[in-house]
């Protein structure tokens, strides 16, 4: 309304003089102006409010609010309904939580009172014997099996099953313990050595030469014998004591006496 009011003006100052109007009329006409202009100062508020509600934005966005609200309201009912099954998970969560640390605490009470010595694997000796007796009990508990069978307690398809099912335990362990047996023959079973026949000839057929004797020093005594890759000793100027002569001649030898 200012806006045609500015126009209004320039209007009445341009075509004044055309038409000239008259000053009670412009009077009025200023007044109800005015009271155009307080009106709209004094509702601006609901005016703006009018027409932004009326728009097709404001209407959407309207809509779009209206079916957030819906939604929110859907998923609050489901999680009410949810509440109870959530306790009840919660607390169950909780009960698991307790148990599983107080397993721990007895796993770790039993690590400490093992002895070292049973952290070892066990020995053939061991698994033999456990397998032995495995077999023993799988063989019995067959036997009962088919005593049940014959004494009509158990029909003919649970017997097949239990009765099938038992023999092969059964067989499976004693192979396996019979297994265990063979490693432990093996185990204690003395090792052999094959002595092969001397050869002075090698593979290549080149005479096989003896390693000749290290130089240890002067040899006390006469010598043994010729050694193979050392030379032959000289009697001329030998270091060592010569053999005493033999007597000719007949009677005892009579030792000399010291001091005479």
């Amino acid at each position: 309304m200012i806006f045609f009011l500015m126009i209004a003006r320039r209007v009445e100052k341009t075509c004044g003089s055309l038409f000239r109007i008259p000053p009670t009329v412009q009077f009025v006409q200023t007044n109800e102006i005015n009271d155009e202009l307080k009106c709209m100062i004094e509702c601006e508020d609901a005016t703006l409010d009018l027409q932004f509600s009326d728009g097709p934005a404001a209407r959407g966005m309207e809509r779009s609010r209206n079916q957030l609200l819906e939604e929110n309201r859907r998923i609050a009912r489901e999680n009410v309904d949810k509440e109870s099954q959530f306790f009840e998970l919660r607390n169950r969560l909780l009960q698991l939580y307790h148990e599983g640390k107080q397993l721990k605490s007895v796993v770790e009470q039993l690590q400490e009172n093992i002895p070292a010595s049973n952290c070892h694997p066990p020995t053939l000796d061991t698994i033999q014997a456990l397998l032995e007796a495995a077999a023993r009990e799988a063989e019995d508990e067959s036997e009962k099996i088919a005593s049940d069978f014959l004494s009509s307690t158990i029909n003919t398809e649970d017997f097949l099953e239990k009765f099938i099912g038992s023999r092969k335990d059964l067989h499976l362990r004693r192979v396996r313990a019979e297994k265990a047996a063979e490693l432990m023959r093996e185990q204690n079973r003395v090792p052999t050595t094959n002595v092969l026949p001397f050869s002075r000839f090698t593979s290549a057929g080149v005479e096989y030469q003896p390693p000749s004797l290290p130089n240890m020093g002067p040899v006390i005594g006469p010598p043994i014998g010729p050694v193979y890759g050392s030379p032959m000793p000289s009697y001329g100027t030998s270091q060592y004591l010569p053999y005493p002569t033999p007597q000719s001649t007949g009677g005892p030898i009579s030792m000399p006496t010291p001091g005479l």
